[in-house]
């Protein structure tokens, strides 16, 4: 399956998640069916509906994740479905301002270090992510150690 090659995917995890990180500082999901599934584009439209209506812009800068910070922990395949699943060790500059421009949650200076789940269903014709759990999430802690 060429849909299955590791660098392949991998290339897609990263392309994803650096247009992700615009995508949210932009507050503009154009394009997003080229990445994501239609349920987490409609979630992302609601959350940064919200924000505008509370006059709130989240500011990201500098994102990084390199290839080695992407680790494949579960991954399906049959007839029926395909899907993978990748932690990601990423950090960023990330801090929200209000309608002046100040800062109301974060730091402009300082970068978060954080891990993330991943999960990614083939669909069509590309990987698209369906998923994000939060590294405390217990159903990925559960896949994570097998169980």
């Amino acid at each position: 399956f060429p849909r299955w090659d590791r660098d392949l995917v991998v290339g897609r995890v990263r392309q994803t998640f650096f247009w992700i990180q615009d995508a949210w500082a932009r507050q503009d999901l154009s394009d997003a069916q080229e990445y994501l599934t239609p349920s987490l584009v409609q979630q992302y439209q609601d959350q940064l509906a919200q924000m505008r209506t509370r006059g709130e812009r989240n500011v990201i800068k500098e994102p990084i994740l390199n290839t080695g910070d992407i680790e494949f922990i579960d991954s399906h395949l049959d007839e029926a479905s395909q899907s993978f699943i990748v932690m990601i060790h990423a950090n960023l500059i990330d801090y929200t301002v209000n309608s002046s421009g100040n800062i109301i949650a974060g730091e402009e200076k300082h970068r978060l270090y954080f891990t993330e789940f991943w999960k990614f269903v083939w669909n069509g014709e590309r990987w698209l992510l369906s998923e994000i759990y939060q590294e405390d999430a217990l159903e990925i802690a559960k896949i994570a150690r097998g169980v």
